[in-house]
């Protein structure tokens, strides 16, 4: 049998993997030692060209050398068979660098293998645009090859194209593959679908249906036993007995793999990490990516990251030389097919663009304003249209969707994709209106998780559990007020709403200086409104965040004017907190003397109009002011109290800060071992409730009781 020769242009040429392995063995060599022999650092680099049958020409000269053999003996032999057409035989050449996707390829292998030995099943990848659907399924050819010694054959359906393959042109293709000679064949699917499965019955063949546009155009060209089928789509599809398999994009390790494998040396891992990251992890952006820093020696990795960032301009940095490297043009056929063929669905999928982060079925009803009597059903409806097309991703184990980075600017731009379509004159308007609901709804987010923060006890876990799903949405909605404060009604009242409907939330779980731009934006925005509670109350959290950030004379100017204004609107509550803050900046300052004035002042108008929340803080504060007089046994009975009503109402966060503070006063008192339990429990609940400060100030304390005991 003639011998194939090598082939230039491609990424490598297929070879004959069992003479290598013979050879080598015959050697008494392990795959390292023949890497080492052919002058390879990396010992895997023998065991992926005997795995794949593939390998570089330069790589394929350096193992014939170490080997002892000619190219020529190594190179594999044809496998075609005489009545197949040449062009329809041979799959591409798999990639030399193909990354990853072990347990697909395991799978789709297994399942088109057949249980038993039979062949004849199906496998059918979905997924979106530059995921790597088929190149994922040409490896998988690759691997069965052998067990399909009839042919194996590529059909380019064009799925996402303006005229994809009919499934008459289909057959009609299949059929010339093993019969060349045929002239002219029926142009009616019914006519020819039974001189197909003639043509195909009894061949044990493998064909893979590349780019399928929906089931009408594959699911009669299946189920001709034993020949088997792979199907790649970006669309899901309902075949029977058709295994489906959701390709999603590559984990961080495996795509920073691709890509230095694509590089080379170029660029410190940490970089390349962050160049994938921005590539959102999807296997064509990383190859279009490495490829261009791999060309362009005047294009350092810092240089590349930085025009990476900008996400209005990104896809212009991930153009390759071909239609199918440039990543905004491939992504952009899944949303001219939306819009062509559903253009409803396209304007709510363009609205999703509005979101920076993942969401879940409410937040999307929220933002295409649909009625509560039709939100759950409709919403979970029309994302599963969207997913169906592998133009939104799902993750099961949060329940909640997402569009990819790049995808983002394309649907935003959806309907650019099309020329004079009529709805592309009112995307400007579209945007913004789910930008408005957008804001609106997260600024709703936060209130209810600073409400369950109120409501104490496990509560308080959701409303972490809740501030972590949404934060990156909390976030850009709150950006969004600011940016339009001036412009917009209810911009204005969300500016001043996002800090103070979320108060318990900002203070423990935004840092000091992100919680001062919100409450000096709500301080402006209350203002504009003459909302003079409001301003009040924002004010008193600035000087708290001031505290935080560590400028305590600056904070008590913030809480004096705090203390000013709620005694002139007669706002207990109010004074009564400014004191408690101004007790404390005192305390830290170094004048417990003074605080303790403040602090009875904080205690005696907390039980007169009855606030226990406030009552406890007060008992906790007078504790740290006795306990830096050095008064520790008094400051124990304090924490006790204050200990006493954090479990009563079931605030989790004065019940840790309180178990603290015990901890510290009994190691002032001599009781080392004690203070290490209270410690530890406080530490507990500090790590439990997320609260960072907290939990590093209980570290300090530890470390400094567990020295002491060790000095002892």
């Amino acid at each position: 049998m003639a011998k194939q020769p090598a082939r230039k242009g491609g990424p490598g040429v297929r070879i004959n993997a069992d003479i290598i392995r013979t050879k080598r063995i015959a050697k008494g060599w392990s795959q390292e030692d023949l890497a080492k022999e052919s002058g390879w650092s990396d010992a895997n680099m023998v065991f992926r060209i005997e795995k794949r049958g593939t390998a570089s020409l330069e790589s394929l000269k350096k193992l014939t050398d170490a080997l002892g053999i000619s190219i020529e003996e190594a190179l594999a032999p044809r496998t075609t068979c005489p009545s197949l057409s040449l062009e329809m035989v041979r799959f591409p050449l798999s990639l030399p660098d193909f990354t990853g996707r072990e347990d697909e390829l395991t799978r789709i292998t297994t399942r088109l293998r057949g249980e038993g030995g039979v062949v004849g099943v199906s496998s059918a990848l979905q997924g979106m645009g530059g995921v790597g659907k088929t190149v994922t399924a040409i490896e998988a050819c690759w691997e069965v090859k052998d067990d399909f010694p009839d042919g194996q054959l590529v059909v380019e359906l064009r799925g996402m194209s303006e005229q994809p393959l009919t499934p008459v042109q289909a057959m009609a293709q299949i059929i010339r593959a093993f019969h060349p000679e045929t002239d002219k064949l029926p142009d009616d699917e019914k006519e020819l679908l039974p001189l197909y499965r003639r043509v195909l019955t009894g061949k044990k063949a493998l064909v893979l249906l590349d780019d399928a546009k929906d089931e009408a155009q594959v699911r009669s060209l299946l189920s001709v036993p034993p020949v088997a089928f792979i199907v790649t789509s970006r669309n899901t599809l309902e075949l029977d007995y058709v295994e489906s398999l959701r390709l999603g994009v590559l984990p961080p390790d495996e795509a920073l793999t691709l890509i230095r494998g694509i590089i080379g040396t170029k660029g410190t891992d940490d970089e390349l990490r962050t160049v994938a990251e921005q590539c959102g992890w999807l296997p064509l952006a990383l190859r279009v990516a490495g490829d261009f820093l791999r060309l362009h020696e005047n294009w350092p990795l810092p240089k590349y990251i930085a025009a990476l960032k900008d996400e209005s301009k990104r896809l212009e940095r991930l153009k390759g030389k071909t239609p199918d490297r440039d990543v905004e043009a491939v992504l952009g056929l899944s949303a001219r097919e939306l819009t062509r063929e559903n253009a409803e669905l396209a304007a709510r999928w363009q609205m999703l663009s509005v979101f920076p982060a993942d969401f879940d079925s409410s937040a999307a009803a929220a933002i295409w304003d649909l009625k509560t009597s039709e939100e759950p059903d409709t919403a979970e409806d029309e994302l599963t249209a969207l997913l169906e097309r592998s133009l939104v991703q799902f993750d099961a184990d949060t329940d909640r969707y997402s569009l990819h980075d790049l995808m983002r600017p394309i649907a935003r731009n959806a309907f650019d994709s099309v020329k004079w379509y009529k709805m592309q004159g009112n995307t400007r308007n579209r945007i913004a209106a789910a930008e408005r609901r957008f804001a609106h709804f997260y600024c709703r987010v936060i209130f209810t998780a600073n409400a369950l923060y109120l409501r104490g006890n496990n509560s308080i876990l959701r409303a972490r559990k809740l501030f972590e799903s949404e934060k990156i949405n909390i976030r850009a909605g709150q950006a969004w007020s600011v940016q339009y404060k001036n412009l917009n009604k209810l911009a204005t009242q969300l500016c001043r709403n996002y800090p103070l409907n979320g108060a318990n939330i900002c203070i423990l779980w935004l840092p000091p200086l992100e919680q001062i731009r919100w409450l000096e934006e709500a301080i402006f925005a209350c203002r504009k409104m003459r909302d003079e509670s409001g301003e009040r109350t924002a004010v008193g959290n600035l000087g708290v965040a001031w505290d935080q950030y560590g400028q305590t004379r600056r904070a008590i100017d913030f809480h004096e004017q705090y203390l000013v204004m709620s005694r002139k609107a007669g706002d207990l509550t109010g004074e009564s907190a400014a004191l408690g803050h101004i007790g404390l900046a005192w305390t830290t300052l170094g004048d417990p003397h003074k605080s303790l004035t403040f602090h009875n002042e904080h205690l005696a108008i907390a039980r007169k109009i009855g606030n226990r929340r406030w009552e406890e803080s007060a008992l906790g504060n007078l504790g740290i002011a006795w306990l830096s007089l050095k008064e520790a046994n008094k400051s124990i009975s304090f924490f006790e109290q204050a200990l006493a009503i954090a479990l009563e109402i079931g605030d989790r966060q004065g019940e840790g800060l309180s178990l603290a503070s015990l901890g510290r006063a009994w190691g002032k008192s001599g009781d080392i071992q004690k203070s290490l339990h209270f410690l530890e429990d406080a530490l507990v609940i500090a790590r439990e409730i997320g609260d960072r400060r907290s939990e590093n100030d209980i570290l300090i304390s530890i470390n400094h009781a567990q020295k002491h005991i060790n000095s002892m």
